[in-house]
């Protein structure tokens, strides 16, 4: 089991990871993240059984490979597909939204929204005294559901495990 470091939140990135183990136990399932906190998070705390598998770009930097990748993937496997990405990773390919929803691709995509590009402005914070004007939006994000809305993708947002 692992300890969630994120207690605080009301909906922190390990009870999404375990809310994920729960529901598609025992079910084929290819995750897929982008570079950041959202990899971490997932590599640390998804439970993979026989027959899943979780993809990132590794240590190439990649931000926004999760839904690139997970189209591709989606069209050479039966398995679900679940995209983890934070909001910045999603901001850079939100566009291909457009191909999951003309493509009728079944995607489960979630927005880790912080607000933030969260990795970098742990870093900004840690040695460079705080200067994250590029990386923290001050509680300024896009709507992402609305967005995907907008493509005519069934969309929520949530703010609690309960909701989720």
């Amino acid at each position: 089991m692992f300890v969630d470091e994120y207690e605080e939140l009301d909906i922190s990135p390990f009870k999404i990871c375990g809310i994920l183990n729960s529901s598609f136990n025992d079910k084929k399932v290819h995750y897929f993240t982008d570079v950041g906190n959202n990899q971490m998070w997932a590599a640390h705390s998804l439970r993979l059984s026989l027959g899943q598998a979780i993809h990132n770009s590794g240590g190439l930097g990649a931000m926004g490979f999760g839904i690139l990748t997970a189209i591709g993937i989606s069209y050479a496997i039966n398995d679900l597909v679940v995209v983890i990405t934070g909001d910045g990773g999603a901001l850079l390919n939100i566009q291909e939204l457009d191909i999951i929803a003309r493509e009728k691709r079944s995607i489960l995509t979630i927005v880790l929204n912080n607000d933030s590009l969260g990795m970098v402005r742990v870093f900004q914070e840690m040695y460079f005294d705080g200067r994250d004007d590029s990386t923290y939006w001050n509680g300024y994000s896009s709507s992402f559901a609305s967005i995907a809305k907008a493509y005519n993708i069934i969309a929520f947002t949530t703010t609690t495990d309960v909701e989720l």
